[in-house]
């Protein structure tokens, strides 16, 4: 079985342009559960991508155009 994973600094990456996103709009300033504001102690963040489907496709492009490089592919052990 093999396991994929984004690399941190693609993550992080992902994490700040949602955020950058989302804060263009008006969501940042509401508690919403879009955030998590229903989750008592847990930080307000950004959950999803706001850019639309058509963006999100073309970002999704962008890493398979790439090679994969924000990937990390690696043989997971089977557990019995």
């Amino acid at each position: 079985m093999q396991s994929i994973e984004a690399t941190q600094a693609a993550a992080d990456e992902w994490v700040k342009l949602c955020e950058t996103i989302a804060n263009m709009t008006l969501f940042p300033k509401a508690d919403s559960w879009i955030f998590g504001a229903n989750i008592p102690g847990k930080k307000n963040t950004v959950r999803f991508y706001m850019a639309g489907l058509g963006a999100y496709r073309n970002a999704i492009q962008e890493v398979k155009d790439s090679g994969y490089k924000t990937l990390a592919f690696d043989r997971a052990v089977e557990m019995a």
